[in-house]
């Protein structure tokens, strides 16, 4: 059964003042207001905290971490490094999203929002009592220049977020007005409201964001970073006394005194510093480590349980990603021909103990999953670019096994591929996969994020040599990882994620638009360049109603799939999760991640 569209748009106060209140109203309320997208929000006027959090829970007692790579960056805005792991939590923004919900945000550094009647602009009214670490207050000042600052093209990230979003103006003593030239209001309010990291106009001045990334910026959350000249460890210490403790989103959250990483080059390395009493938290990723090697004696005498944690209800896309760039892959029959030729019903049996499911959706869990067959209004978005999507489209939902029966075995997946790369002009000869034209073998190499990916790539690179082609697998470290794919330069790239966009728009642009194919640092990094694609990415930016959004966004889906930019990985059924006997968890179910900054000692650490 095709799933029903979101029925309502909610962008309301927490009292109903009236079933005719329209969704252009003032949206304001004195201590904190609600943005959501999609329905109406959980938390009343009057609550108190998330009920994912325990405001009973205690203060105190340092957290040890672990982290891939090294502390390269301190700038929260980078492009060119990944920002330090953590980094987030030295700084507030203007809403907070709540992570048992879709989409729905509460007031943060913002006790509230308001829509202008015209669509044209909103005001965020900044909190009187947020001051940054240094004690000087937070002025609309400083939010106006962390906007300009981040809206510079020299930091791309953004540069699709803040489109449409032409100005921004101080209102009153505490009100931040956005003037809004095109794009859908509530999606530009929410984003700036839950992604804008707020700065100090002072510290922006001395320290531009697009030269700096060693300089620790002002912040105004709930931990500050102790200066240290060390790359493979640092400290977050908790800000005493801070100005936002008591806010409802707030309350129960941010309870170590100090959150401390230490930084491997392996996840090995860190399965290592757990058994040896360095870590209180680790995930496991090795379902089979996870089964047979958690045997060791903190394990066996309760200094350490094992935690099964529900995966999220909803999910991005992970997968094998192809360079459009490169010859090779432009042809539809190669990307097609190497999907099929990844064994998933092996890779989940023999190295993950059956523990993953495959994943068949950039939105999976949502509203936006291209599930079934089309429907009548998804074909009227489709029908226009019929002569150049591939038929089956049209009349049945994606599948990465294409439909080929199991009971008809491995062989059948190869027959298949090999003849989608006839199709391409490749053949075998001599035991190689040769094209007809050029006369060279097919070689590709495969860029891993870590040596964890080896393990189940390994595996498809044995299954390609079965037909011919050549693969080489390369393992770069975390900054040579970034700069190749930030210059577009390999193959074929595993581990590449496509997150699940709460409220989709202009954001998607980043990741799938032609105007995105070939710059440095893009996160288009299929390097994708397809008129139907950019069609569809204008008209779920401008959708008017929420269905037309709805079925905008599972249009699209289905065009992202079916062209085989990637090849689909899997995602974990639940998080796995050692940590130390001391540590007490909420019993909660988020639809983001597993809620560490929710986590406490318990009294007798």
């Amino acid at each position: 059964m095709e799933k029903q569209p979101l029925k309502q748009l909610f962008i309301l106060p927490f009292t109903f003042l009236g079933a005719c209140l329209l969704l252009s109203s003032l949206v304001k309320a004195e201590n904190t207001a609600a943005l959501s997208i999609y329905k109406a929000p959980k938390y009343a006027e009057n609550f108190t905290s998330f009920e994912y959090a325990s405001p009973q829970a205690l203060k105190g007692g340092k957290l040890r971490l672990s982290a891939l790579g090294s502390a390269n960056s301190f700038n929260p805005y980078s492009y060119k490094l990944w920002p330090t792991e953590g980094l987030y939590r030295t700084f507030s923004t203007l809403m907070a999203r709540a992570e048992d919900e879709i989409a729905s945000a509460y007031g943060y550094l913002a006790s509230g929002v308001e829509f202008s009647k015209d669509g044209r602009s909103f005001i965020f009214y900044i909190r009187p009592e947020a001051v940054f670490h240094d004690g000087t207050s937070i002025e609309p000042e400083d939010i106006i220049a962390t906007f300009n600052a981040i809206k510079k093209p020299s930091i791309p990230q953004y540069n699709s977020i803040l489109q449409g979003v032409v100005k921004a103006e101080k209102v009153g003593k505490q009100g931040v007005k956005f003037i809004v030239e095109k794009g859908n209001i509530k999606e530009k309010a929410f984003l700036l409201g839950t992604e804008m990291f707020i700065l100090s106009r002072t510290d922006l001045e001395d320290f531009p964001l697009e030269i700096n990334v060693k300089h620790v910026y002002l912040g105004s959350g709930p931990y500050k970073l102790v200066p240290s000249s060390s790359v493979t460890h640092i400290d977050y210490i908790r800000v005493p006394n801070w100005w936002g403790e008591n806010l409802p989103v707030n309350k129960g959250k941010y309870n170590f005194d100090i959150i401390s990483y230490d930084f491997f080059h392996s996840m090995q390395a860190s399965f290592q510093a757990l058994k040896a009493g360095l870590l209180d938290v680790r995930q496991e990723f090795k379902p089979e480590q996870w089964e047979k090697g958690y045997d060791f004696h903190a394990v066996k005498n309760g200094e350490i349980y094992l935690l099964n944690i529900p995966h999220s209800r909803t999910s991005g896309m992970m997968g094998i990603l192809f360079n459009m760039q490169k010859p090779v892959f432009k042809d539809i029959h190669v990307r097609e021909a190497l999907s099929l030729m990844l064994d998933f019903e092996w890779i989940n049996k023999n190295i993950f103990n059956n523990s993953l499911v495959r994943l068949q959706s950039f939105h999976t869990g949502t509203d936006f999953e291209a599930s079934s067959s089309p429907s009548k209004k998804e074909l009227e978005l489709l029908l226009p670019f019929k002569n150049q999507l591939p038929e089956s489209l049209f009349n049945k939902p994606f599948s990465s096994c294409k439909g080929i029966e199991k009971k008809r075995g491995r062989r059948a997946y190869i027959k298949e591929a090999l003849n989608l790369f006839n199709k391409a002009g490749w053949f075998m000869k001599n035991g190689q996969l040769v094209h007809e034209k050029t006369r060279k073998a097919l070689k590709i190499s495969i860029l891993l994020p870590t040596p964890l990916y080896a393990q189940f790539i390994n595996g498809f690179a044995k299954e390609l040599g079965k037909i011919g082609i050549q693969i080489e697998l390369e393992v770069m470290d975390k900054a040579t990882y970034k700069e190749r794919i930030d210059l577009q330069d390999f193959d074929m790239l595993a581990g590449s994620f496509y997150p699940f966009f709460e409220v989709p728009g202009n954001k998607l642009n980043l990741y799938w638009h032609s105007s995105q194919a070939n710059k440095k640092g893009t996160k288009n990094l299929a390097g994708v360049q397809d008129p139907v694609v950019d069609s569809l990415l204008k008209k779920i930016q401008t959708a008017k109603t929420e269905n037309d959004l709805v079925y905008a966004m599972r249009a699209l889906d289905r065009v992202l799939l079916y062209r085989h930019y990637l090849i689909p990985q899997w995602r974990s059924k639940e998080y796995k999760i050692a940590l130390s006997k001391f540590i007490k968890t909420p019993d909660q179910k988020l639809y983001h991640g597993f809620g560490l900054d929710t986590w406490w000692f318990m009294l007798e650490k």
